[in-house]
């Protein structure tokens, strides 16, 4: 719904830099070599050795694609923005042929092949970033307060604090999406444009292994969902919840996709868990009255000594976001709000 960027406290290139420079640390004592497990290119240069002495000359290729030109291209792939990845996968596919990491068996499901498994292995995931304190502080520097992909379900940083020693740490309650699925790309296991904080039933139920693709998706480091589509319900004045039926349009003729609504069910989950607080709203807004009746504020003036309920308060109460900078700082935030600009309100840009 968001472009992440728009919410981080930090620049997301930063970010990215930082992230791959604590990726291929720690060097040596010698003070010329990485570590061959601890540091991203000693793990790459130690499998392109192993590979290299059983004359594996494309597996060796491809390690050198990494290590070449003082890691011009494993930089691209750790702090590349999504379109980058994108030609790093073209890139790939090209150079090695398309079934050299995995057999992609339709659009749900990819299989990796035993050099595809060596490659994940290297590039490792859990133990070089979602098991590292990086994960976290990361998360908490994107200062995401909802899922970007749905608006609906929160993926908070909290601080955990140990009963046995006091210490504190940050504990990220969410999931880690790679766009670029790994199924599929093993090498952008650890590429900071691929990793997308999100919900359980986004990344584990609905999205799993599917052929994501900047073509046809929305990726939140790449696009806003807002800048193409606006939700809308089809009565503006209904009379009970079974009158609501949400839908989307585009906002202007474009060559967007809407694959991730459709992959990500949302309207789906907005129909059967938002209807109730939709119909709530619009009632609120349309019964709305500038002020209350003067002969029943006379009956009553010790009542009526604060200032009428305005526009604004109702969307406060209703926990519409004002600016849209703040979608994701509440729940379908994107959805309150164009449901408030269909009926007419005009809300700040």
């Amino acid at each position: 719904m968001i472009k992440v960027q728009d919410n981080a406290i930090v620049d997301v290139d930063l970010v990215a830099a930082r992230h791959y420079d604590n990726l291929i640390a720690p060097i040596n004592a010698d003070g010329v070599n990485y570590h061959a497990t601890s540091s991203l290119i000693g793990r790459i240069k130690t499998r392109r050795n192993i590979d290299n002495t059983a004359a594996f000359n494309d597996r060796v290729r491809f390690w050198d694609y990494f290590l070449g030109n003082n890691y011009k291209n494993l930089k691209r792939v750790i702090t590349g923005r999504p379109g980058v990845l994108k030609q790093i996968i073209n890139e790939i596919s090209s150079g090695f042929g398309i079934n050299f990491l995995c057999n992609s068996v339709n659009y749900e499901q990819a299989s990796l092949n035993d050099f595809g498994k060596i490659v994940k292995h290297v590039f490792a995931y859990k133990a070089l970033y979602r098991d590292h304190p990086e994960c976290e502080a990361n998360c908490r520097d994107l200062n995401l307060v909802y899922c970007p992909y749905c608006n609906e379900n929160l993926i908070p940083v909290i601080v955990r604090t140990s009963g046995l020693t006091g210490k504190q740490a940050d504990m990220a309650l969410l999931q880690i999406d790679h766009f670029y699925p790994r199924s599929r790309h093993p090498y952008l296991g650890l590429s900071f444009f691929n990793l997308i904080p999100g919900c359980s039933p986004c990344n584990a139920y609905l999205k799993g292994e599917k052929d994501f693709n900047i073509d046809h998706h929305f990726n939140p480091f790449h696009k806003r969902f807002d800048d193409f589509y606006n939700f809308e319900i089809s009565n503006i004045k209904p009379k009970n919840l079974g009158e609501i039926k949400i839908t989307y349009k585009e906002k202007f003729a474009s060559n967007s996709t809407d694959q991730a609504l459709k992959d990500f069910e949302i309207i789906q989950r907005y129909e059967q868990s938002h209807k109730r607080a939709l119909y709530k709203l619009v009632n609120k807004i349309n019964n709305h009255s500038p002020r209350y009746s003067l002969g029943v504020k006379r009956q009553f003036p010790f009542i009526f000594v604060l200032p009428d309920t305005s526009i604004d308060d109702i969307l406060e109460n209703q926990d519409v976001p004002m600016h849209k900078n703040e979608i994701n700082h509440h729940a379908i935030g994107k959805l309150k709000r164009d449901i408030c600009t269909q009926l007419g309100i005009k809300l700040p840009g």
